[in-house]
């Protein structure tokens, strides 16, 4: 689908990764089967559109992720997408501890891709997350 090239810097990055390796280059074919962008930044493999920064994937101690920065805008009506953070905003992620699972979820991934490709590049406000 996607007539764009691997990132060199993000090959290497996914070459020395130990953990979840299998689950991360499941998620790296989805993403460069797509009209994403594949790129190297802040240490990670992150994927663009229109250089709107979209998703990201790395290891986690629980598995690895698959992080949307704008993932509180997409529809999610499996309630797959989990917050990053407890004062995180906007990013939401999906964590995946079996390659069967990154494959199960496939058809989802490319909804979010596609959902996020479809958002309009503005700002949104989001309602503020209360402190204690």
């Amino acid at each position: 689908m996607s007539d764009h090239k691997p990132d060199r810097r993000a090959g290497i990055y996914y070459d020395k990764q130990t953990k979840w390796v299998g689950e991360q280059r499941a998620l790296r074919a989805i993403l460069l089967d797509s009209p994403l962008v594949e790129t190297f930044k802040w240490r990670g493999a992150v994927y663009t559109i229109k250089d709107r920064n979209i998703c990201g994937v790395g290891p986690l101690k629980a598995g690895a992720s698959l992080g949307f920065f704008a993932g509180e805008l997409l529809d999610d009506p499996d309630g797959l997408l989990t917050p990053v953070g407890p004062n995180s905003r906007s990013a939401m992620r999906m964590v995946f501890t079996s390659v069967d699972d990154v494959v199960k979820t496939e058809p989802t991934i490319r909804d979010f891709i596609a959902q996020a490709e479809s958002t309009p590049h503005r700002a949104v406000k989001l309602p503020l997350i209360p402190t204690i």
